[in-house]
């Protein structure tokens, strides 16, 4: 086995990328996948070359935005032993960890999670992803073996994507970078835009398709190993399952408390500030009143203000600021630049954005940058956790139907709940007794916005079976497919492109094993959703967020979007492109023109916008 190692100029990257395979990768390849890579952390950028005793080729990547431990001994690629490991992410228990390796006889020579995480590795092999709690894209050479292994965390907080060839195995956190190491991009797969189309981004993660062909992401939860003779398999190492104990309500907040708390301490570990993004919703304020109220963390809060008054937090956002005491920036949507602005950011991520709300992400992050943040918290997980959205409560009342308890629930439900929905699907407190296979809510529209296109294309939903009852099958469907990969992919791009690590504290393998032991009837009460977790937030977050009906989420209408640009928008949208191979243009114009446009067509012609300027870019 050889080896070469070579340091390359500074550069701004918190990812990795790699290779294995029969042929060896020419430096241009690498260098020009490190310069990709710039934008995702400022600290330093390295790459090793190994040469396997039956003479395949590895070549691992790192670039390092530090975090823990910012000493350079912390650099990667580490090597120990002929081992070697690239790692993006945070072990967020790696003092315990390391505490265990130690009185077994492991010497250190950093105090950073990264090495924690590389010895445990070395030691107990990927069995030992068992003990660790953190946010992770890793790829890990174990010499003895002659294997690579690349993994990725839980819940997918830190995107990995790879490519197959007949020549080996690429992989990396971003797909500019992998098509940089690559040498070439591959065609754009059609079927997924005509889906994304139709469907919304909701059905994004329903199958394997991505929006180039051939490449695949490792799947949250799950290992790659790529043995010594070039085959692949795939190990999954944790999967949430529904697995309901018997509890008392109290007992549920308790237990629920505890691990919140937890969570959060966790992941306040860090050798750099740390801020928050922070909505008028219970998760996000929860975590920040934890942050400063249990752990006296002097927690800086940032704020996109939407004065729209179907989306209106602002209110709410300042009255938790000013009953927590935290300092604040409100940051309003500014649209000046809309257009120039999504163009440079679809060719930066190599692909559409999903909605308008994760554009005003990215304005939240360029805010944070300003200010010499690192790191930040969101509030991302807890409706998954604990049955935060309007569709838990008619799933729940399907659960109580034929019970003692439907009457209360239901009339609790329309005299609460179904005044906020706006979904028409979803004012019938009895839509899924009638029918517990609906999902039109999901894909609202789809049957409309399939008469958009010129070619056909199956549109059918499809819906992932992890558990034989319905309302938590739903919550997994949302957390592994249809909510959560989205938010956790966009903020992760939107983070990394000013070099900030996004953390997501209720995203915490103990927090929702819990959560997903808790009886169902615990979840809702008196009309509200998330019931455990408000009541396990009394006396931390404030009495006013936790007894709000209201459902807060940043949310931007493409009307609002493209304000002042909107002449500019429509021109373009209405001239010729290679999205009108799949689209019949001339029914576009009638949809702009909508005196009193539904937002259910505002959310198409934001992806209508979007896959234009992807395949005039890419295609």
């Amino acid at each position: 086995m050889t080896i070469t190692h070579s340091v390359g100029e500074l550069a701004k990257m918190c990812g990795i990328a790699g290779y294995y395979g029969s042929v060896p990768l020419c430096q241009t390849r690498i260098d020009t996948a490190l310069r990709m890579a710039i934008h995702r952390g400022p600290d330093n950028q390295d790459f090793c070359q190994i040469r396997t005793r039956s003479g395949r080729h590895v070549v691992l990547l790192h670039s390092r935005l530090s975090i823990i431990d910012l000493d350079p001994r912390s650099n990667g690629p580490m090597e120990q032993g002929g081992n070697y490991f690239v790692f993006n992410g945070e072990l967020y228990n790696y003092i315990e960890i390391r505490k265990r390796l130690k009185s077994d006889g492991t010497n250190f020579r950093t105090s950073s999670d990264t090495e924690v995480f590389f010895m445990l590795l070395c030691q107990k092999g990927i069995a030992s992803l068992d003990e660790a709690e953190g946010m992770w894209a890793f790829g890990y050479f174990e010499k003895q073996t002659e294997q690579l292994i690349i993994s990725r965390d839980r819940f997918g907080e830190k995107p990995l994507f790879f490519y197959r060839d007949t020549g080996g195995i690429y992989f990396a956190s971003e797909l500019s970078i992998l098509f940089a190491l690559m040498g070439w991009h591959p065609n754009i797969n059609n079927k997924q835009i005509m889906n994304f189309l139709v469907n919304g981004y909701a059905c994004l993660y329903k199958t394997g398709d991505g929006f180039f062909q051939g490449v695949e992401e490792v799947v949250p939860g799950t290992s790659l190993i790529v043995e010594e003779g070039g085959k692949v398999r795939e190990e999954r190492y944790w999967q949430l399952e529904f697995t309901p104990q018997e509890m008392s309500f109290e007992d549920a907040v308790k237990g629920t408390r505890e691990r919140v708390l937890r969570a959060v301490e966790l992941r306040l570990r860090a050798d750099v500030p740390i801020a928050i993004l922070l909505s008028g919703g219970v998760d996000s304020t929860s975590v920040a009143a934890i942050a400063k109220r249990i752990f006296d963390y002097d927690i800086h809060a940032f704020s996109i203000m939407n004065e729209d008054p179907r989306y209106d937090e602002c209110d709410i956002i300042r009255n938790s600021v000013q009953s927590l005491g935290l300092r604040h920036c409100e940051l309003a949507l500014n649209v000046e630049n809309f257009l120039d602005d999504y163009h440079r950011l679809i060719s930066h991520y190599c692909g559409p954005i999903s909605a308008g709300s994760y554009f005003a992400n990215w304005m939240l992050f360029r805010e944070l940058h300003h200010h010499d943040y690192r790191a930040c918290l969101m509030g991302i997980g807890g409706d998954e956790a604990f049955t935060g959205y309007y569709e838990n409560h008619l799933l729940y009342l399907a659960e109580l139907y034929g019970t003692e308890y439907f009457d209360k629930a239901q009339a609790l439900f329309i005299e609460h709940v179904k005044p906020q929905i706006r979904n028409p699907i979803l004012k019938d407190s009895m839509v899924f007794i009638k029918d517990p296979d609906m999902r039109d809510h999901v894909v609202y529209n789809n049957r409309q916005r399939l008469k958009m296109l010129r070619i056909d294309f199956d549109g059918t939903f499809i819906e992932t079976q992890y558990s034989d009852n319905l309302m938590r099958n739903r919550m997994m469907n949302m957390l592994f497919h249809e909510g959560v990969r989205i938010n956790l992919y966009e903020a992760d791009l939107n983070a990394m492109n000013f070099s900030i690590e996004n953390r997501v504290p209720l995203l915490d393998r103990g927090l929702f094993e819990f959560a997903y032991s808790i009886p169902n009837i615990h979840m809702m009460r008196n009309g509200f959703g998330k019931a455990v977790f408000r009541e396990a937030m009394r006396g931390i977050s404030p009495d006013f967020v936790l007894d709000s009906r209201d459902k807060h989420s940043l949310n931007v209408p493409f009307k609002m979007l493209i304000g002042k640009d909107s002449d500019r928008v429509h021109q373009y949208l209405l001239s010729d492109g290679p999205i009108y191979d799949l689209v019949d243009k001339s029914k576009i114009g009638n949809i702009l023109e909508m005196p009193e446009r539904p937002n259910s067509w505002d959310k198409f012609l934001f992806a209508l916008l979007g896959c234009k300027l992807f395949l005039e870019e890419f295609g």
